[in-house]
């Protein structure tokens, strides 16, 4: 938008004359916004000295400048609806309403919130969708997203491959970050743990997560605290719908437990709501 200083009851201006065209005399602003004739007219003269509107005979009319500010008006608008839409499944036109009082309340750090969050929901696919780690990557943008995950493991049960809650959860927190950048990581950070046995409490903790690719393993050390999966391995995601992308991997992870190195097959299923992140 262009560097002009608008107040908040100009945007109010501006974004009714869009909303209700046939808003423009000073009668109609003033009933509309319940205030005097007096106010309105004083409002709106301030405005044309700005150059957003022009007067002919009682009607106010939009510049070219003034159409201008007012359609980006409008869409930072949009964007905020939009958002209010995925959040509590407001109409559109309740949307619009509160989306108003936001954008006449909100500080610049909040309109922006709502903008980056918009721009990620105007790209949402069809639910069911299958999309590979660089198409989730262009959704979001670049940042940080939090990520819920839960480990798995197979089990036999009469014949049946079936999965069951691993006891490696304990050795993890279960929210990851998912770091988009220039080299995008889905990072997860180990925590150690204790185990009773034999009338004293053994120590574990995670020391490596490997992952296969074209036939060849690579083995993930801890670096700050924590595993970096590069973003890749993770190559297919499903949008299942609501905000809300999911995907799942087979790792090795290797740990130590007391003095015993164990190393098990484990099913990572990660969860990622953009409206939580």
């Amino acid at each position: 938008m262009s560097n002009i200083e608008l107040t908040n009851q100009q945007k109010r201006y501006l974004l009714l004359y869009l909303d209700e065209p046939t808003a423009r005399t000073i009668s109609s602003f003033a009933d509309r916004f319940e205030c005097s004739r007096a106010n309105s007219k004083k409002i709106l003269d301030r405005m044309v000295k700005m150059g957003l509107f022009y007067k002919v005979q009682n009607d106010y009319c939009l510049t070219d400048f003034g159409q201008r500010i007012s359609s980006e008006l409008a869409r930072q608008r949009n964007d905020v609806a939009l958002v209010l839409f995925y959040l509590f499944g407001q109409t559109k036109v309740r949307g619009r309403q509160c989306a108003n009082e936001i954008m006449r309340l909100a500080n610049d750090e909040l309109k922006q919130l709502f903008l980056n969050k918009s721009t990620m929901l105007s790209r949402l696919p069809q639910a069911g969708q299958m999309l590979s780690h660089k198409e989730l990557a262009e959704i979001l943008g670049r940042g940080k997203y939090e990520v819920l995950f839960h480990i798995y493991k197979h089990s036999n049960s009469d014949g049946e491959i079936v999965l069951k809650s691993s006891m490696a959860n304990n050795a993890y927190q279960n929210r990851a970050t998912l770091d988009i950048g220039d080299e995008s990581f889905l990072v997860v950070y180990p925590q150690s743990i204790k185990r009773a046995h034999g009338g004293y409490f053994k120590k574990g903790v995670a020391r490596e997560l490997g992952y296969q690719i074209d036939g060849s393993m690579h083995w993930l050390k801890i670096i700050d605290g924590a595993f970096q999966i590069p973003l890749h391995v993770l190559h297919t995601w499903q949008y299942l719908g609501s905000t809300i992308f999911c995907t799942n991997i087979q790792l090795m992870n290797r740990a130590s437990i007391g003095f015993v190195n164990h190393t098990n097959k484990a099913y990572f299923m990660f969860v990622l709501n953009i409206m939580d992140s």
